[in-house]
């Protein structure tokens, strides 16, 4: 008999090392829940001692909202005893001390023992797996959305990019034709057409280049007083007389990037000028705090509205809704707007009944340096 106790007591204290020894949190609890066992790194990650852990309920180790509902999960795993991984298809939360919460994976595994059936957990901390799973969808995603971006400009681009080229190889040959016969009068008016498509050539390429560096999150950090930053983006957009800026009276003084934010007035400012109808109008900057992160501005002008089929429309890579020789541009200053925009984690919306007027609207963080230490501090993990 004292042969069999003394077994008992070597198995049970080879039990208790496996268990210290294990590189997971180990926690067991009998059927009522309660704790009975620990291990060190059961405290290293839950921020207790044993001494406070043991007797206790396993649902201090749980978030609050969680707990009306794991005695009844404690109870069905009870009533089908076998190893299981727990809350499969549920996201599970492990709760600090400190009342601080992280993601874990949960293995359970029935002991049997003289005082009956325990459940061993072995616990897992799976905070930098979830990150580095979310900086891999982010990843995914911004690199969907750069091949899409990509097939866009290529088909697109395949268009107006050759526009011009094919404008001009038509213009030298009527140039060509013109001095064969000798007749030199059309030569002015074909040379102004031929540096009007270099002009629109020229303009596509900046334009390309400037959508292409958009959005690196990049640069020093400025006190930007937004009213007098709108009032000079505006003036040196050399507007036609009769047009005028107004801005609100307590547009924000910020840290912030400044050139980023200067591209994007500057193209929305020129956008409501160049496809303004009337030699006369306004353009009316506005703003709110939209919540904690971000500010929301809006550019609001008195031209021509936008048809609601339309609005999406017109933020697509050389999409103009007049023809081109009505309104000189690539069509790209409300992309290269979006693209700033949303890289800052910004949005972008457009309010027009599309008879009279139009509302552009955009986001732009508050806190420009934390979305900056952020990003940097992704380019440094990958």
């Amino acid at each position: 008999m004292s042969n069999h106790i003394s077994d008992i007591n070597r198995a049970d204290i080879l039990f208790r090392k496996v268990v210290e020894a294990a590189p997971n949190a180990m926690v067991m609890v009998n059927k009522s829940g309660l704790i009975e066992l620990v291990n060190t790194q059961a405290e290293i990650i839950f921020g207790y001692n044993r001494a406070e852990l043991l007797g206790q309920s396993i649902d201090c180790l749980l978030p609050e909202r969680f707990r009306h509902q794991h005695s009844h999960h404690r109870d069905s795993f009870f009533s089908d005893l076998q190893p299981r991984a727990m809350g499969v298809g549920r996201d599970l939360f492990g709760r600090r001390k400190d009342g601080s919460e992280f993601p874990v994976e949960v293995g359970l595994n029935p002991i049997e023992t003289e005082d009956g059936i325990k459940v061993l957990s072995a616990i897992t901390d799976i905070s930098e797996r979830v990150k580095a799973s979310i900086k891999l969808a982010e990843h995914h995603e911004e690199l969907e959305r750069s091949n899409k971006e990509l097939a866009t400009f290529a088909y697109i681009a395949s268009h107006d990019l050759k526009s011009p080229l094919r404008g001009i190889f038509q213009i030298s040959h009527w140039i060509e034709e013109d001095l064969n016969n000798g007749e030199t009068h059309a030569i002015p008016e074909h040379m102004n057409l031929l540096r009007g498509r270099l002009r629109r050539m020229e303009h596509l390429l900046d334009d390309l280049l400037a959508y292409s560096r958009a959005g690196r999150l990049e640069g020093s950090v400025s006190q930007v007083q937004l009213g007098r930053l709108a009032q000079n983006v505006f003036e040196m957009q050399a507007p036609p007389e009769g047009f005028n800026l107004e801005v609100a009276e307590d547009l924000p003084i910020f840290n912030t990037l400044a050139t980023p934010l200067e591209q994007v007035l500057r193209n929305l400012f020129a956008n409501a000028i160049k496809h303004h109808d009337r030699t006369e109008g306004y353009i009316h900057l506005s703003w709110r705090v939209a919540n904690k992160n971000y500010y929301e501005f809006s550019v609001t002008d008195d031209g021509p509205g936008i048809s609601p089929e339309y609005q999406e429309r017109v933020y697509v890579m050389f999409q103009t809704l007049r023809p081109r020789d009505e309104v000189e541009g690539s069509g790209m200053g409300l992309a290269l707007v979006k693209k700033i925009v949303e890289a800052y984690g910004g949005t972008t919306g457009i309010d027009s009944d599309g008879i009279r007027g139009t509302s552009i609207r955009f986001t732009w963080p508050i806190n420009i340096e934390g979305r900056l230490a952020s990003a940097s501090s992704s380019q440094t993990e990958l």
